[in-house]
């Protein structure tokens, strides 16, 4: 007779929405917090679920650009190299930057592998459709990671067409690198496809922290990939408001004097810091993939982390935290964080 499975531990409830005095909703997570060397140093809920990270993965597979050389050879920089590592909003910046990337490297609008969509300008700015650029490939968010695959296959000598196909050169190396952060089997890690079109890797929640916590202290005995890492960090710091945009988190981050690392936000609930001032790296996931839990409690982790101060934390959070006001403009519901959630360490 078979030994049942042992149940996993339910994780701890991290954010609630309170309407009134009512708990209206709660949103579980587990977090996961890694040293250089791969320790996992601080937890809360099952750090060893596989998740796929989706785009908080981006700035791993935006290495490559920088190891392989083409970004130098294509004469590109940090705006561009920031755009590959971001999820942007469509805003006119963000097009004109990956319209001239395009024309660089001499490919085409055309030949990205991602759809059109309508800008997420329209959804984080509750802007009009004519207050933005129109759906096009360009204003998906994924078209800087994809930009960026295609400079790396131009700068290989390999085929640009078909770059998103998990057997492509291009994927190849970034499936290595992303196994190497994380410290997992290159081809055993499940395989998924990205909205985009693009591949992505499931990791544990513990491992993407590792990955983030190597990016935090890279290997100086790996002189090439430690210059490329440091590039990418620089790059989102430099540009933050290519990585995602106007009053989203990951920018408002990274644009506050009392932040020195850089995040990185995934589809449903995700995110990655790499933070080389602690030289520690963090990885979460809301089970529900709820970005307005998950936004929030970022901003309290890092805290927990030492990686803000207080007054920093309540500016941040006064930004990224729900507020829900009603068409009488009345505030009716809004985010708090549940601290006894991080009791449970």
């Amino acid at each position: 007779m078979s030994t049942p499975a042992t149940p996993r531990a339910v994780n701890p409830v991290f954010v609630e929405l309170l309407r009134g005095a009512v708990t209206e909703s709660r949103h579980r997570a587990a977090i996961a917090v890694s040293d250089g060397a791969g320790n996992i140093v601080r937890s809360w809920g099952d750090v060893s679920r596989i998740i796929l990270p989706r785009s908080a993965m981006k700035p791993l597979q935006a290495i490559l650009l920088v190891e392989s050389g083409a970004l130098d050879a294509f004469g590109l920089g940090d705006a561009e190299l920031a755009l590959h590592c971001a999820s942007h909003s469509g805003e006119y910046g963000h097009v004109e930057r990956l319209r001239y990337w395009l024309d660089v490297i001499a490919c085409s609008e055309e030949q990205l592998e991602c759809a059109p969509h309508r800008p997420l300008a329209e959804q984080w700015l509750h802007l009009e459709p004519n207050e933005c650029p129109p759906p096009s490939k360009a204003t998906n968010n994924c078209s800087g990671k994809h930009a960026g695959f295609m400079t790396t296959a131009r700068h290989l000598g390999v085929p640009v067409e078909n770059y998103t196909l998990p057997d492509h050169p291009v994927q190849r190396a970034v499936r290595a690198v992303i196994a190497d952060l994380t410290g997992q089997h290159a081809e055993c890690m499940p395989i998924g496809c990205d909205n985009c079109g693009a591949p992505v890797y499931g990791v544990p929640i513990s491992a993407l922290a590792v990955a983030a916590a190597r990016m935090a202290t890279p290997d100086e005995g790996n002189r090439a990939r430690a210059a490329a890492i440091k590039r990418v960090i620089a790059a989102m710091r430099a540009h933050p408001d290519l990585v995602a945009g106007t009053g989203r988190a990951d920018t408002l981050l990274m644009e506050d004097a009392g932040f020195s690392g850089a995040t990185k936000c995934g589809a449903e609930g995700v995110y990655m810091a790499i933070l080389p001032d602690q030289s520690l790296g963090m990885a979460m996931k809301v089970d529900d993939g709820g970005s307005r839990a998950a936004d929030a409690l970022l901003v309290e982790v890092l805290h927990q982390l030492g990686a803000i101060s207080g007054p920093t934390r309540d500016r941040l959070a006064n930004k990224v935290n729900l507020k829900i006001h009603n068409p009488r403009g009345e505030l009716i519901s809004q985010i708090r964080i549940n601290a006894s959630g991080f009791q449970s360490e």
